[in-house]
C-alpha cells in the first residue's frame, strides 16, 4: 500500500466507526463517554508530573551554572609587597603625596635628577 491508499482507508474505517457509532444505544454511548473521560484524567497527572521533574532538574541546573561561575571567579588580588611596605611606613607619607609632582619634575629636569 501506498500513501495514497493509506489515506483511503483511513478514511473509509473513520466513517464507518461514525456510522456506527450512530446505532449505540444511549448506555454504551455513556460508558464510552465515561472511558474517555478517565483515560484523559489518567494522562493528565503524567504530564504534571513529568512537568514537575523537568522544573526541578532546569532549577537544579541553573544552581550549578551559578555555582560553577562564582567557583571560577578569581579572588581577591593582594596588594604588591612594595606597596603594602610604602603605605605601612609612614615616615615618608609627605613624599608620597607629592610624588606626582616629583616625577613631572624629574621629567622636565632630567639634569637635577
Amino acid at each position: 500500500m501506498n500513501r495514497k491508499d493509506d489515506d483511503k482507508f483511513s478514511d473509509t474505517i473513520a466513517r464507518r466507526l461514525r456510522d456506527s457509532e450512530d446505532q449505540l444505544d444511549e448506555l454504551t454511548l455513556a460508558r464510552l463517554r465515561a472511558a474517555r473521560l478517565r483515560a484523559v484524567e489518567a494522562a493528565r497527572p503524567a504530564r504534571s508530573k513529568l512537568l514537575l521533574a523537568s522544573g526541578f532538574a532546569g532549577a537544579a541546573a541553573v544552581v550549578v551554572l551559578a555555582f560553577g561561575v562564582w567557583w571560577t571567579q578569581p579572588g581577591p588580588v593582594a596588594p604588591p609587597l612594595e606597596d603594602m611596605q610604602l603605605l605601612t611606613a609612614g615616615d615618608d607619607l609627605p613624599l608620597m603625596e607629592d610624588l606626582d609632582f616629583y616625577l613631572w619634575l624629574e621629567y622636565e629636569q632630567p639634569e637635577l635628577g
